[in-house]
């Protein structure tokens, strides 16, 4: 790779545009409920089940349990 290229990360995107659609789909109840979909679906929701699922199959350490959580509700 060198200066200039362009640089995709296809999971990455996928979990960005799993967020964006969180945030879609509660824009009606307002922007701070929004963006709080958002988090939680990362933080909550699918996005970190199936990382820690990744990290448990991969024979790593970390667990759902052991994965950052969010203090704000």
């Amino acid at each position: 790779m060198k200066a200039g290229d362009i640089c995709r990360n296809a999971d990455q995107e996928r979990t960005l545009k799993k967020r964006v659609e969180a945030e879609h789909e509660n824009a009606r109840k307002g922007r701070r409920e929004a963006l709080r979909a958002a988090r939680n679906r990362f933080y909550k929701g699918d996005i970190v089940r199936e990382m820690a699922q990744y990290f448990e199959e991969d024979g790593g350490l970390f667990r759902m349990k052991t994965l950052p959580s969010t203090p704000l509700q």
